[in-house]
């Protein structure tokens, strides 16, 4: 390939010229997208389902619950993917269908299925801390916000654990007289100072139970609220929801909603409310169906009258509400992680609703757009809205098949973007925490989109044909890794297990300032930067279109004018790379060849690091050419 007559410093002339490598035959050979997010484990399969999963917070460890005759706890080394421990469960009834089944911090794991296994992730021990029988069927559970106590809600009981050695503190009866609301999506959360769990009766009403974790006068936990018969919500109980303060809890049951005061001193019912339409029960049609702000409750029912329509309110804490109707049953919602938007999603509409402009009293304005899905309740997903503070990433099932679709929500009406063509029928969606990548879970695989690049930069299918849901989640994920499982068969067999290393490593360490667009070139990094991998890619966007590039790195030094923009390279070791035009939308993709140097200065070797700078001629600025940001790369063993 001609290299660029490009306007480079003296100190770029001596760089080594490396080649440039497409994926093409690679491509075509694999069958499939690249792995361009590395995998640790991929496609791990057992005989039967796995049905909940987390990551540890620091990112070291992966717990997942196998949902074998007696429940299987694992332990995953989320660096190498290797398994580190089983735990089948001892004693106990049977597994049934948790809400949740897992939860952990950093150095402790709690999985209930047939048991209650305590499981220590600090030392791995060869057996629980401690373990508890269960002779009703788990429904959920939820670790308190410092990581002291665990809060397990059986059918037939409230407990509390101490993390810290296992210890049951408190066990006590719900007023639960049947096993559980055959639909009921979380029946267990937790603060900082309380748990709330739910139960269900026979006479179709709902009940809450509040436990106070560290009572202030001392002592062990305590019940400080449980329903009274007059108290209790009409309809099974179907989802709950604290705010990020801490202080308030909502409860959604089929026929009403509740508001609950958390203070630690006079924990009270604060409201509860019918919708504002008569509805109907939920089935399978919602799998969330509340969500706090804290200064809101949203909320979504299945509208009675008008039959076909989702009725959305959101509530104040004196119990005030706005109010507005949706074409299509509730499936999901989800809030942005600065609560700053509401977002819906019923099998006909996605909506966004800006909470700095709710109101009570005033119609709750939604933008809207349509989405007609084919399947409503568990065919449709059983998370299938996720928000970032500038995107909404959703799953569908169309007539074509499922689909999965990015919104940008950062104006007044969601903004289409892409549509991803899922795998097979769609489990579950979430955003890495910085809001850069949806990863998308479906029935037999994962995929993984960036936005950054718009590019779809992982599909892998673990099993063939499409199985059955896992009970609430499909996929865990923080900014580093993402861990996704599923249930490969209709019959419960062929269970996997996927863990992928999203590549968080990369970090912007250059200035960039605009070009002749208005804005500054972009450069991001996907793949990984194991020179054994080999599959490092470097993406440029914003740029002039079709315009000359050279992709030139070396040591990050302090910035020097370049153009009319600013290069951070510093000698003495130096290197080029030659690199095409950029696309007539400002786009380029590199997709760069750690094998081509083995020896000798700018070698990509385990243990460097190196700045990469996208060097481009820009005919409609002053200079008439301008550099991206500059990006910092490590290369890993």
């Amino acid at each position: 390939m001609a290299r660029p007559d490009l306007a480079v410093p003296s100190m770029l002339t001596s760089m080594q010229t490396l080649r440039l490598v497409t994926f093409a035959a690679a491509l075509a050979a694999l069958g499939h997208f690249p792995a361009h997010a590395q995998h640790v484990l991929g496609g791990e399969t057992i005989g039967l389902g796995t049905d909940d999963g987390a990551l540890t917070p620091d990112g070291r460890l992966a717990v997942t619950r196998e949902n074998t005759a007696a429940s299987t706890a694992v332990i995953w080394d989320v660096a190498t993917g290797a398994q580190l421990m089983r735990y089948e469960a001892s004693g106990g009834a049977i597994s049934g269908s948790c809400c949740d089944a897992v939860e952990v911090t950093d150095t402790r794991a709690v999985v209930i299925g047939t048991s209650i296994q305590v499981l220590d992730l600090g030392t791995i021990q060869p057996a629980p801390i401690a373990e508890y029988p269960l002779n009703a069927p788990p429904r959920d559970l939820a670790i308190d916000a410092l990581g002291r106590f665990v809060l397990v809600r059986a059918s037939d009981s409230v407990r509390v654990l101490d993390l810290s050695n296992g210890a049951q503190l408190l066990s006590v009866p719900s007023t639960t007289t049947s096993p559980g609301g055959p639909y009921d999506v979380d029946a267990a959360v937790a603060t900082a100072d309380h748990g709330v769990a739910t139960d269900y009766d026979q006479l179709s009403s709902a009940g809450v139970t509040i436990v106070e974790f560290a009572p202030s006068t001392g002592g062990p936990p305590r019940v400080v609220y449980q329903s009274p018969p007059n108290a209790r919500l009409a309809g099974r109980p179907h989802d709950l929801a604290v705010s990020p303060d801490g202080q308030w809890c909502g409860v959604r049951s089929d026929q009403e909603v509740a508001l609950y005061r958390l203070d630690g001193t006079n924990t009270r019912l604060m409201w509860k409310a019918s919708p504002s339409v008569a509805v109907n029960p939920f089935d399978d049609s919602a799998m969330d169906s509340i969500v706090l702000t804290d200064d809101w409750l949203f909320t979504m029912g299945r509208s009675a009258s008008p039959v076909g329509f989702t009725v959305t309110e959101a509530y104040d804490h004196a119990g005030g509400r706005s109010i507005a109707l949706l074409p299509g049953d509730p499936h999901d919602l989800d809030l942005t992680p600065d609560q700053g938007r509401f977002v819906m999603r019923t099998s006909q509409r996605l909506g966004v609703v800006d909470v700095s402009q709710v109101q009570v009293g005033a119609g709750l304005f939604v933008h809207e757009v349509d989405t007609a899905s084919v399947v409503t309740g568990f065919g449709a997903g059983l998370d299938s809205v996720a928000a970032s503070n500038t995107h909404v990433a959703a799953t569908f099932v169309r007539a074509s098949g499922p689909i999965g679709r990015i919104y940008a929500i950062d104006g007044t009406q969601p903004v289409f973007e892409r549509t991803i063509g899922l795998l097979g029928a769609p489990l579950d969606v979430a955003f890495t925490p910085d809001g850069t990548r949806a990863v998308f879970t479906s029935l037999p695989g994962v995929q993984v989109y960036d936005l950054r690049t718009r590019t779809l930069t992982l599909s892998e299918r673990p099993v063939v044909g499409n199985g059955w849901w896992p009970w609430c989640d499909g996929l865990d994920l923080n900014a580093a890794n993402a861990l996704a499982f599923g249930i490969g068969l209709a019959n419960g067999g062929g269970g996997w297990t996927s863990l992928l290393d999203l590549f968080d490593e990369p970090a912007a360490a250059c200035p960039s300032f605009a070009n002749s667009t208005g804005a500054p070139g972009v450069l991001v990094a996907t793949g990984s930067s194991r020179p054994a991998s080999n599959d490092l890619t470097l993406w440029a966007r914003g740029l002039p279109g079709g315009v000359t590039t050279l992709l030139a790195y070396g040591a990050l030094g302090a910035p020097v004018r370049f153009g009319d923009g600013a290069l951070c390279l510093a000698g003495p070791v130096l290197g080029r790379y030659i690199t095409p035009a950029a696309s007539a939308a400002g786009d380029l993709r590199i997709d760069l060849d750690q094998a081509a140097v083995s020896t000798g200065p700018g070698t990509f070797l385990v243990g460097t690091t190196w700045l990469f700078q996208l060097v481009h001629r820009d005919p409609g600025a002053v200079s008439g050419h301008n550099v991206t940001n500059g990006l910092l790369v490590p290369f890993l063993n």
